[in-house]
């Protein structure tokens, strides 16, 4: 009933703050789905994930004892969604606003001028010769 994904996503970025994610793929995995143990520094990925609530455990898997601390502490998408109360309302849209009168002339621009003088600059000096 909350964008839980997108506190997922938010609270993952803050933990990774940057840092490099290494992976240990191994050789027999297959194309479509890749079981990978990841790390950031000593810190398991996929542990940090079900511990903080921010993941489901998969049934039989490492981290089923870690998803149940979680869901019994009511962490991350286990917990109730945040409370909005405090937040402003959001506002309301603005409409574009409509040009009040044309950039360009159109009678200037119907036809080509006939003679083209150019204005040379006036505080130029004069050549030398």
């Amino acid at each position: 009933s909350w964008t839980c994904g997108s506190r997922a996503r938010t609270a993952f970025r803050a933990f990774l703050r940057g840092r490099a994610v290494v992976c240990a793929v191994p050789p027999e995995g297959g194309r479509d789905l890749i079981a990978a143990e990841c790390r950031v520094g000593n810190q398991d990925v996929g542990l940090w994930l079900i511990e903080n609530g921010w993941a489901r455990a998969a049934e039989g898997g490492p981290y089923v004892e870690a998803g149940e601390k979680a869901r019994t502490a009511m962490k991350g998408i286990f917990g109730p969604a945040p409370s909005l109360a405090g937040l402003p309302p959001a506002p309301a849209p603005v409409a574009a606003a409509q040009p009040t009168q044309l950039i360009l002339d159109p009678s200037a621009t119907a036809t080509p001028p006939t003679e083209t003088t150019a204005t040379p600059p006036a505080d130029q000096p004069a050549p030398s010769e």
